[in-house]
């Protein structure tokens, strides 16, 4: 057997053809590129590979093959891109042998494979990865092999790493609510001009409640196309402004993700036109009974609308009061009030509406309300009193149900003795009530002659409540002092 001699000619032969005609290279990630045709990242579209034989696991020290010793294959990938890159795999496929020196009997390089991660850096830079090789020691002749070159095929996986940037864009901006909005991401790459593809993946559309989209409810996903964009349409944003922002999730690991602008969409409402009824119970009243007053609003489409009501006392050209503001439940609303004076008033509703449903006032109805009845009571501070001494008599003035509220006012006395006359109070026989009680005090002039006494108290009324009298019909006696 005739082993090879150490003879440059094989070296220099060997690594022409690693370095010109035996690399081949494929991606994992194929993606449609800028020119036409569309390409991917190959070993020389976007990097190369270059391969040496060493004797040296640790060093490129140039060797030939020679039979029985294990060599190593030195592969070294230089990147000239812009962005990073990372081979992960780098194998043998394929060996094109001299002629009369077989490859399948006379290497050994099933050994000869690279999995892994081989980080390149960009801007030319370099990495290297070694791997065993071997001419095998056969009983046969190898002078064919001599001086000869092998032609190896390689093939693998690799990717690159670039940041991206996603613009959003709304059309139509701005729009109806239910009118159809399309949403519309770019997705672009940093590196654009020097990546060998374009990012690929999906794209999730997001709506915030704010601006600042710290909180996010996602719309819909779409998928970027080959120009780089993902588009989606929704008929379903609420009235108001709403806050769009496009996530790139980076799903080609090429490239990194990205979060869009966030887009300030105006929903414009739909108005709908409404109507309010107003009525009142109990109608009419009296002054200081609870009246209930129930608006009614209704759409001329869709639902039953939402929002508050307000009750007014006058006209809607004025003047007016504001009575107070309910809330509508299944498109009503009441409210109850004890205020409302005294004669014949109006009375009108005014919703407020919402974005979609349009404010509406009622027509003015009247309101009827009447003075409270009363009732007198009158009482003596001392019944027999004794001939000379005063009596003070008490008139105490309430409201009947269902009315309410403190009377004010007059309460006029009648002192008259039995068989004609009149006896006066001290301060005068009218008296103004203090917290619907008025008293007369009638100090010496009662004699025991003139009994029994009449006594009556006579309520005036004012603006709110009405007149009431009250009487001591003969019933207050006078008794003679006795002397010692």
């Amino acid at each position: 057997m005739r082993r090879l001699r150490r003879v440059g000619k094989v070296a220099t032969a060997i690594a022409a053809s690693f370095a010109l005609f035996a690399v081949s290279f494929t991606v994992t990630q194929a993606c449609v590129g800028k020119g036409t045709p569309p390409f991917g990242l190959t070993a020389g579209k976007g990097f190369t590979i270059t391969s040496t034989i060493s004797s040296s696991s640790s060093t490129q020290t140039a060797a030939l093959f020679y039979p029985g010793v294990e060599r190593y294959l030195w592969l070294t990938v230089t990147n000239p891109l812009t962005v990073p890159i990372t081979v992960n795999s780098l194998s043998i496929t394929g060996v094109t042998s001299p002629r009369g020196c077989p490859a399948s009997s006379n290497l050994s390089f099933n050994s000869s494979i690279f999995s892994g991660s081989l980080p390149v850096g960009a801007n030319g830079g370099t990495n290297t990865v070694e791997e065993p090789i071997s001419l095998l020691d056969t009983s046969g002749n190898q002078d064919a092999c001599e001086s000869q070159s092998f032609v190896f095929t390689y093939a693998g996986t690799a990717r690159y790493t670039d940041a991206t940037s996603t613009v959003l864009a709304s059309l139509l901006n701005p729009s109806k609510q239910g009118q159809s909005v399309t949403f519309t991401a770019t997705v672009t790459a940093a590196n654009v001009a020097s990546d060998p593809s374009l990012p690929s993946g999906s794209v999730n559309f997001y709506r915030c409640p704010t601006a600042a989209c710290t909180v996010t409810s996602l719309l819909g996903t779409a998928t970027l196309s080959a120009a780089g964009q993902a588009t989606f349409a929704t008929t379903n944003l609420p009235a108001g402004t709403d806050y769009v922002e496009a996530v790139y999730s980076a799903s080609s690991t090429n490239f990194l993700g990205s979060t869009s602008n966030v887009v300030t969409q105006v929903v414009k409402p739909v108005i709908v036109a409404t109507s309010t009824v107003l009525t009142s119970s109990p109608n009419p009243s009296v002054y200081g009974q609870s009246v209930t007053l129930a608006a009614t609003v209704s759409a001329s489409s869709g639902a039953t609308p939402t929002g508050s009501v307000s009750f007014y006392l006058g006209t809607p050209a004025g003047p007016n009061t504001l009575l107070g503001t309910a809330t509508l439940s299944s498109g009503k609303a009441s409210l109850s009030t004890t205020t409302l004076p005294v004669g014949s008033g109006s009375l009108y509703a005014v919703y407020a509406g919402t974005m979609t449903d349009a404010g509406s006032t009622s027509a003015t109805i009247t309101q009827t309300v009447d003075k409270a009845t009363t009732k007198t009571a009158l009482s003596s501070s001392v019944n027999p009193s004794v001939s000379g001494k005063s009596v003070t008599f008490t008139a105490t003035v309430t409201v009947q149900s269902p009315g309410a509220g403190t009377p004010t006012g007059t309460v006029t006395f009648t002192v008259t003795p039995k068989g004609g006359g009149s006896v006066s109070c001290q301060l005068g026989n009218t008296v103004s009530l203090v917290n619907g009680v008025a008293t007369c005090t009638v100090p010496t002039a009662l004699v025991a002659s003139g009994s029994p006494y009449t006594v009556n108290a006579v309520y005036s009324g004012d603006g709110n409540f009405a007149t009431s009298a009250g009487s001591l019909c003969g019933k207050q006696t006078v008794k003679t002092a006795v002397t010692p």
